[in-house]
């Protein structure tokens, strides 16, 4: 069957404005992405200075330093605070060998942590490779700032998010109100 030169037209343009609305709509997801994930990283910077500032603050000497930060009641609350977001599925500070001092878990404290993947890497990429790391695993994300005692490394604070929430929001925001 052939078609005639005004069906060509309308399938021509068809096409285009198909080809047009998913091109868009990828940009506009990638974007979102994007911007979901640099509004973890702020929010995530924020509660790591509240933490940071609460630790700072519990330590009375060097030595007792990590013994400070483990039985600080402040500390305790401002790492706790962290899990008030609806993304953030843990939040603690590690030794430099990974072994928890501190925790929004306090069955955690002890235990040796394995490094996640680190949010600010995924932010650094490429927008299409973001949105498929985003997509491809299950996998949990880790946020994490360096602690230091004088010029000594004490540790890190380290908050952790899950992947499905930010596709959870990716598919919010694509989706029709």
């Amino acid at each position: 069957m052939r078609l005639s030169i005004k069906q060509k037209q309308v399938l021509g343009v068809t096409l285009m404005v198909a080809a047009i609305v998913i091109a868009l709509s990828l940009l506009y997801l990638i974007n979102t992405a994007g911007l979901l994930l640099a509004e973890s990283r702020d929010r995530f910077e924020l509660f790591g200075s509240a933490v940071y500032s609460q630790a700072a603050s519990a330590i009375t000497t060097p030595e007792s330093a990590y013994q400070d930060v483990r039985t600080s009641r402040y500390v305790q609350a401002a790492l706790q605070s962290a899990l008030y977001s609806a993304d953030v599925v843990d939040a603690f500070i590690a030794d430099t060998a990974g072994v928890v001092i501190a925790s929004s878990d306090p069955e955690q404290v002890g235990k040796t942590v394995p490094r996640r993947p680190q949010l600010n890497e995924l932010i650094a990429m490429n927008r299409v490779a973001r949105l498929r790391a985003i997509y491809e695993s299950e996998d949990y994300l880790e946020w994490t700032q360096p602690m230091s005692l004088g010029e000594n490394p004490f540790g890190e604070i380290r908050i952790g998010l899950t992947k499905a929430l930010v596709r959870r929001e990716l598919a919010r925001a694509v989706t029709p109100a």
